[in-house]
């Protein structure tokens, strides 16, 4: 990890790779928004993609959640690869969740050797609702894992942090979308009328959770 700062890659790795565009989308969940984040685009880019598993590396050893931490979960399907390269690079054992549609009611929702009563930090890419990440959290302690943290490096802002504290985990990001958008509008990168779009839908605009993909 360099003296920059997670937020610094992060946002670096954004312009870089266009992972983050501007206009008008619509979201997993079915509503729309003004921008739109794929991180799998980074995927196609070693030398971001490498920084990027620096930043869930940094995060992770820097909140202190790691000594107590025996696996990385990850989250189908973006936050897979990241998952998987982080966790080999932290020397901890990988287990994920299985994508919706990929098993039946009654069969395990997690892939890999889980040992009841052993912990393991979620990791993602981006979080909107939180509600993807809190129902994995569920998937996990059903099979007699603990989870106590999640690690992404995005947060949409859209009351992901409040969902999962109110199930038991902290959160731990890279940057959230308003810091990433006011550094973007500083750099000419977007214009007043798109910052605004941007920053006022992590408050105002309305997600039915029980939907939503993110």
């Amino acid at each position: 990890m360099t003296s920059k700062s997670p937020e610094d890659i992060l946002y670096r790795v954004l312009l870089k790779t266009e992972a983050l565009r501007t206009g008008v989308f619509k979201l997993s969940s079915g509503t729309l928004s003004p921008y739109f984040v794929n991180m799998r685009l980074t995927l196609s880019y070693p030398s971001a993609f490498s920084s990027l598993v620096g930043v869930y590396r940094h995060i992770v050893q820097s909140s202190g959640i790691l000594e107590s931490q025996e696996y990385i979960c990850g989250i189908p399907t973006s936050g897979l690869p990241f998952a998987s390269a982080a966790a080999y690079s932290l020397g901890k054992a990988l287990i994920y969740v299985k994508a919706k549609g990929e098993t039946h009611p009654r069969e395990r929702m997690i892939e890999g050797v889980l040992k009841a009563g052993s912990s393991a930090i979620l990791l993602d890419d981006v979080v909107g609702t939180g509600f993807t990440l809190a129902s994995a959290s569920e998937a996990v302690r059903r099979q007699g894992g603990i989870v106590t943290d999640a690690v992404a490096l995005l947060d949409r802002e859209e009351g992901g942090r409040a969902l999962l504290r109110s199930n038991g985990v902290e959160l731990h990001v890279a940057a959230g979308i308003k810091d990433i958008a006011q550094r973007l509008l500083d750099d000419g990168v977007i214009d007043d009328d798109v910052f605004k779009n941007v920053t006022a839908e992590t408050t105002s605009r309305k997600i039915d959770r029980s939907k939503s993909g993110e």
